[in-house]
């Protein structure tokens, strides 16, 4: 939509012209009128009244209004709305493996040596269990034989 510039052929006024314009947000319309005096002792007056409906999707708040050469000119600008940009999908991300330009044999040596480590840390788990409960059966054995 591009703005819309509406021409009113206002004949024999001139820049002394006394221009009213009121924008009545209710109906959508842009009122005005002018009044030029005719003679020197502002006795006799020559006016004018318009009113233009403002279009759906144009900017009420930017609407200008000028008086040049018998014409009055009224432009209604287009409404600039933001519309939200749709979002980029997003690139699945890589195996970090993959990214280091691993090998499916190398992946495979990775995988086993980690199921490996995870093997090696349950049994040293294990002894500091068994380690820990040994500890406390002493304990507890030794305060027993105190009260016996």
């Amino acid at each position: 939509m591009d703005p819309i510039q509406g021409k009113v052929a206002v004949l024999s006024f001139s820049n002394e012209l006394i221009l009213e314009v009121q924008i009545d947000h209710g109906d959508n319309k842009v009122r005005t009128s002018g009044q030029r005096t005719l003679d020197d002792r502002r006795m006799h007056w020559r006016r004018f009244q318009t009113e233009h409906h403002i279009p759906n999707g144009y900017d009420v708040r930017g609407i200008r209004v000028r008086f040049r050469d018998d014409t009055l000119y009224i432009t209604f600008p287009k409404l600039v709305t933001e519309q939200p940009k749709p979002a980029a999908p997003t690139p699945p991300m890589p195996e970090k493996k993959q990214e280091l330009g691993m090998k499916p044999k190398e992946e495979k040596e990775e995988k086993e040596e980690e199921e490996m480590g995870r093997q090696s840390q349950l049994v040293v788990n294990m002894i500091v269990a068994v380690t820990v409960l040994v500890i406390i059966g002493m304990y507890v054995s030794y305060k027993l034989e105190k009260y016996m």
